[in-house]
């Protein structure tokens, strides 16, 4: 299976799916400061448009100081999913 098989495996099947139809938007993001050259958001949403998904994906700047907090608002908040970076990703 290639690179792009698996990942959408991951997408199908961690995504909000019921009977293969998505029933709600995924939300998700990438965490890291600085954090507004990232191109994650673009990548994602390409790649949930080429199959079919719901998904809203965005830069989410946190401070070291602030990672713990702002990830666990970010799941609180009803979260999916969320990509760590630089400078957290030894602390995650």
């Amino acid at each position: 299976m290639g690179m792009w098989q698996q990942v959408a495996a991951i997408y199908n099947a961690r995504g909000p799916m019921a009977g293969g139809h998505m029933t709600q938007i995924a939300r998700c993001g990438v965490v890291g400061h600085p954090i507004a050259h990232s191109l994650s958001p673009d990548i994602h949403h390409a790649f949930a448009a080429q199959f079919g998904r719901r998904l809203e994906y965005q830069r989410i700047d946190l401070a070291p100081e602030q990672l713990e907090e702002g990830v666990r608002a970010f799941f609180a908040a009803g979260g999916t999913g969320l990509n760590i970076t630089l400078p957290h990703k030894s602390a995650a």
